[in-house]
């Protein structure tokens, strides 16, 4: 899949929640290889935030809590739409919610003093818009279900890392 009409790179595209993109990485089956090396960029990212204050075991644990969360979310959508009787096609919404992670790549800096707290803040918060944004566009869905059926996720997501 070419980066798009507009020109514009694809990540750029996620954080400015671009609905056409979402869209069309749902509905290509090729973005799926660009959905993991997103979704395992990110792994490394909130591995990489661990590191200052917890070593090695940081960098392999908060890249394994994240993927366990982000797997935790995606199902969660996923089960949830169809127990709403929508349809909810996997593959379209892995690819979806791989590209809507960008954001939690800001977990990387979360260890700076002050702007760390600021940047937890705004990789939740976009994370969430992102998320909503693509499982809209991938579950054809209006905005409302998505977002609570993306909260239900970020609620589980966020109880699998607490528990992890």
């Amino acid at each position: 899949m070419r980066e798009g009409d507009t020109g514009e790179p694809r990540l750029l595209r996620v954080v400015t929640l671009d609905p056409t993109f979402f869209a069309e990485v749902s509905a290509d089956a090729r973005a799926t290889r660009g959905a993991l090396l997103v979704l395992f960029g990110v792994a490394l990212a909130a591995g990489i935030g661990h590191l200052p204050t917890d070593g090695l075991s940081g960098l392999l644990g908060g890249g394994a809590r994240w993927l366990v969360a982000w797997s935790v979310w995606l199902l969660t959508v996923h089960l949830g739409a169809l127990a709403l009787g929508h349809r909810s096609d996997l593959g379209r919404l892995f690819r979806a919610l791989g590209y809507a992670s960008v954001p939690f790549a800001l977990g990387a800096l979360e260890w700076l003093p002050v702007l760390g707290a600021l940047l937890w803040l705004a990789k939740w918060g976009l994370g969430f818009l992102t998320f909503t944004t693509g499982a809209r566009e991938a579950l054809a869905l209006e905005t409302a279900p998505a977002a609570l059926l993306v909260a239900a996720g970020l609620v589980l997501a966020a109880l699998a890392i607490h528990l992890l």
